[in-house]
């Protein structure tokens, strides 16, 4: 079938065809306008009723000059090979049907190091005659663990044998047509012997194929495999995964404040063969979550495992900011003899220095930089918390109990064995003793709604090494429990109390 193009003032005819991965107009076109300019060269063009052979007038070379630029200013930007339309492909003897880099069966890899492997394709064969060649052209395109696109290109490449009636698996030399994306930074892409090179925990796709095969005859090969004159040997695949060694990655959360356990991994499986099983060091029992939330600070481990037994690892530690201390500071009272008629509550610590800055607000108002709250009216109470600026991170407050203790405190100080109970609090109260401690340690702790309480105790790498209460506690009432050093080696450890979805974290130290 043939096609009529036209161009200004110009008409040419030539057979339809179809660029490679696309049916635009502009990929098209340019096989036209090729076309075009090599009918010049010949003088084989007609221009209304007037034909031009052999030397072309100035107007005409005029026109081809311009098509030329326009060629050039694209470059490569247009497909350079063309494919028979798609309903051509009326044959549907081979099939694609699995692309692998030949690289150990359960291989794994860590950080963004690159792997250079061989492409292989498994092909089906389903007649009765061994084909010698089987090609495709296609976009490769390799995306990193942040799902960025480092590097895509049109590629194609050809082998055989393709043995009858059964699935033939091939080395194939990648070759490139035209670059896309190349991400230098990345270093992936194709190498100079046309393998394909990526970093650990990309995954690698090819896309827009376009596939052909030759016939039974020994003199069918890759050489005589013309990418025009494929029909109908041919055929169409959207993608194809190409499967990479197991590895995994992931996103981690980190803790937000001290003492809150919301930090979270959201692990990401790469390569392998589903499905996959997680096996983390600090849980217990079968069907473990692919991903963690609620993470106070340790170490976590886990260890991926795929349906061929393969197995990939990845470790991260979960740290939380420093503790925002709870304000200490001094206060002024109204007098009646001629003092102040107001009062000033001033804070002494903690105070900004040159690389910490604190704001401080008062009873929940807007904060602010200046540790002096004044002119607070007789009567009135106060409730002066602390944060980093910058952060969400806030201070227990000090408040008229802790002024009032902090009087009261003075003589107890002197004569006090063992800390002296608990204040009533809106949050949860905790203190140990002594601490750090050589055998066992006295908890204290209390809580501002009734309910259920759990007191636990974790090591250094996160796991729970014991449980010291587990049951009903009243709002603010004073209670005890004891951890038994004896039975644990020295190190620095972590207990919790968690009530009404609350839970506050301290640490307390094991020496002996």
């Amino acid at each position: 079938m043939n096609t009529t193009i036209k161009t200004p003032n110009f008409t040419y005819a030539e057979p339809c065809t179809r660029a490679l991965a696309s049916t635009s107009f502009a990929k098209r076109a340019t096989a036209s306008w090729l076309h075009f300019l090599m009918l010049l060269v010949t003088g084989q063009v007609s221009s209304g009723n007037k034909s031009f052979t052999g030397f072309l007038p100035k107007a005409t070379w005029r026109v081809a000059l311009i098509f030329v630029t326009f060629l050039l200013m694209a470059g490569t930007s247009f497909a350079q090979v063309v494919l028979p339309d798609e309903d051509r492909c009326t044959s549907k003897d081979l099939e694609l049907v699995s692309a692998r880099l030949d690289v150990p069966a359960c291989q794994s890899c860590t950080g963004n190091s690159l792997i250079t492997a061989p492409l292989l394709l498994a092909i089906d064969n389903k007649t009765g005659s061994t084909r010698t060649s089987f090609a495709f052209w296609g976009d490769i395109v390799i995306t990193n663990s942040a799902g960025v696109v480092t590097y895509q290109a049109e590629v194609t490449g050809c082998n055989g044998k393709i043995v009858r009636n059964d699935i033939t698996e091939l080395p194939y030399t990648v070759v490139q047509i035209r670059e896309i994306i190349n991400l230098p930074t990345s270093g992936s892409g194709l190498s100079s012997n046309g393998q394909i090179t990526y970093e650990c925990g990309s995954t690698l796709d090819l896309t827009n194929l376009f596939l052909a095969w030759t016939d039974a005859s020994p003199k069918s090969t890759c050489g005589t495999l013309k990418s025009e004159l494929i029909a109908p040997k041919c055929g169409t695949l959207p993608a194809i995964a190409i499967s990479t060694g197991l590895s995994a990655g992931a996103i981690v959360t980190p803790i937000s404040c001290f003492g809150e356990d919301d930090g979270a991994i959201n692990l990401s499986v790469f390569g392998g063969v589903a499905p996959f099983t997680y096996d983390w060091a600090d849980l217990t029992g079968p069907n473990e979550p692919q991903d963690r939330s609620n993470l106070g600070p340790g170490d976590y481990s886990v260890t991926v495992t795929d349906s061929k037994g393969c197995t990939a690892t990845y470790s991260t530690t979960l740290t939380e900011p420093a503790e925002v201390l709870e304000p200490t500071a001094t206060v002024v009272e109204p007098g009646l003899c001629g003092g102040p008629a107001t009062g000033t509550v001033t804070v002494t610590a903690p105070l900004s220095s040159g690389t910490v800055q604190y704001q401080y607000n008062n009873n929940g108002g807007a904060w602010q930089t200046s540790p002096i709250f004044g002119n607070l009216a007789a009567g009135s109470s106060f409730s002066i918390r602390a944060r980093i600026v910058g952060t969400t991170c806030e201070s227990q407050p000090f408040d008229c109990e802790d002024y009032q203790n902090q009087l009261n405190g003075i003589t107890a100080i002197q004569t006090a064995k063992a800390p002296a109970p608990l204040a009533l609090k809106s949050s949860i109260q905790t203190e140990a003793y002594p601490n750090p401690t050589g055998r066992d340690a006295t908890i204290n702790f209390s809580v501002p709604k009734s309910g259920r309480v759990m007191v636990e105790v974790y090591n250094s790498i996160g796991a729970r090494v014991a449980t010291l209460f587990d049951g009903k506690v009243s709002a603010n009432e004073q209670r005890s429990v004891v951890l038994k050093g004896s039975a644990l080696p020295s190190g620095t450890y972590t207990y919790r109390v968690i009530s009404n979805g609350k839970t506050k974290t301290s640490r307390i130290s094991l020496v002996k």
